[in-house]
This record gives C-alpha cells, structure tokens and sequence, in this order.
C-alpha cells in the first residue's frame, strides 16, 4: 500500500527526520498516532504499510507551498465569516493534500490512501457543529482536488481525548464526554493536564509512544463519534483503494 500522511507535528502524526518538508518512512520519525494508523491499516489489510516501504509525510509548509502554486477559488457555505474563513484553511490544507497524494502516485505508479489529521480544538464557547464543519471543509478539498482516497483524522477536541478514552479510570466508558471538553489547554480541567494526572507524567511524544507500542489501548472499544467517523472513513479509503489493485 502506497500511505501518505500529514499532521502537525512531532506529538501527533511525527515529522522528518532530517528537517526536509516531504520524506519517506526511512527518513520519518513516527509520532504517537502514525503508529496507531499503521496498526489499523494492519487490522484492515492484513499488512503494515511499513512492510511495503511506501509511505510519504509531508509537512503543513509543503502544504502551503502546494496550494499557493495552485490557486483555486474556493468557497465553504457556513455560516458566520470567521467560521468560514477558518474552514476555507482546513479545505485548502486538504486540497493541497490532494495535489500532493496525486503528484506522488504519479511518481510512484500506484494508487495511494491519504491521511491528513488535525486536532479540532476550539474551546466551550464554539459553535457545537465546529468539528463537523472541520471534518466537512476538509472532505470538500480532497474533492476539489480530485482526490477521493483522503481521510480526515479529527479528534474532537484533540488527540488528548482518545488516549484518555482508553486510559482513564474506567476505560471506554462513557467518553462520549471528553469531546465536550474545552481543546483550549490554559482552560482549567484541560485535557492535557487530566491526561498528565492519569499517565503520571507529561504526555510527550516519547510517552504517547510508548502507549501505542505496548498496546495500553484496545481501540476497539473506543466509541466516540470523532474516532469512529475516523475508523470508517479510513475503512471506507482502503476499499476505494482496493478496487485499483
């Protein structure tokens, strides 16, 4: 399988080894939830895409670069002109994306799955339809690139709340609420700070890490709406993938 991923830093998705804006999985340093994808992706495929070498990462810069090389007028119908400037970002980073998935099959030779993952944020006080407008915006800019493999990995409010699905006192349940926590981290109860009580230590990458390696978490039994949209759209990806092979 030919995977292509981006995020925002080394916490989450991971980064380049050698400080470049695009490189291969021999120049990556994975972060917390590539490695989770590729379990995933495992599950689904019977294999790790790291056995087929043919995973790319590309930074949120060489995003950039790509959609200013490629204007297209875009416009995301939501209400409120903050609201839809700030979507207009998500779907141009997507779009750009896109234009990168398609300029690296083209160079590969084979059709690929996308990834593009961003925390959600946002703080109590926001529109209760942020995250679906997010996941939205960002699906409206693989289209526009022609790119129907993509998956938007949006945690609802950010990655803290998965792990803490999974890593609280009573795991799995009732996490439904933890996406109703404010993604601002100087609010008081953030969620990174519960997450630093429950590990009993800061929640760096390293840390995150090493959850993912000694499989502290069944992410089976995550049921949240956030990672479930996630889950199903990468099952609905692969499948598209499938037909191509």
């Amino acid at each position: 399988m030919l995977l292509i991923i981006s995020g925002e830093g080394p916490s989450d998705i991971g980064v380049s080894k050698n400080g470049s804006n695009e490189c291969g999985i021999d120049d990556f340093s994975p972060g917390p939830l590539s490695l989770h994808l590729f379990l995933e992706i495992e599950k689904i495929i019977q294999y790790s895409p790291l056995v087929t070498g043919m995973v790319f990462w590309a930074s949120r810069s060489e995003l950039s670069r790509i959609y200013k090389e490629n204007k297209q007028s875009m416009s995301i119908a939501f209400p409120g002109a903050k609201s839809a400037r700030e979507m207009l970002s998500f779907a141009r980073t997507a779009r750009a994306f896109g234009i990168k998935a398609i300029e690296i099959e083209a160079r590969v030779g084979c059709q690929s799955v996308g990834v593009l993952f961003h925390d959600s944020d946002g703080t109590v006080t926001d529109s209760i339809n942020r995250w679906d407008h997010i996941v939205s915006a960002i699906n409206s800019g693989f289209h526009s690139a022609n790119y129907y493999r993509g998956v938007a990995m949006i945690p609802k409010p950010k990655q803290e709340a998965w792990f803490l699905c999974g890593l609280k006192d009573n795991p799995y349940d009732g996490c439904d609420a933890l996406e109703n926590y404010s993604g601002n981290d100087a609010s008081p109860n953030n969620l990174k700070g519960i997450l630093k009580g429950v590990l009993g230590k800061e929640a760096t990458t390293d840390t995150l890490v090493e959850v993912i390696q000694t499989n502290r978490i069944d992410w089976d039994r995550i049921n949240m709406p956030s990672y479930i949209e996630f889950r199903n759209s990468l099952i609905a990806a692969i499948n598209l993938w499938r037909k191509y092979q």
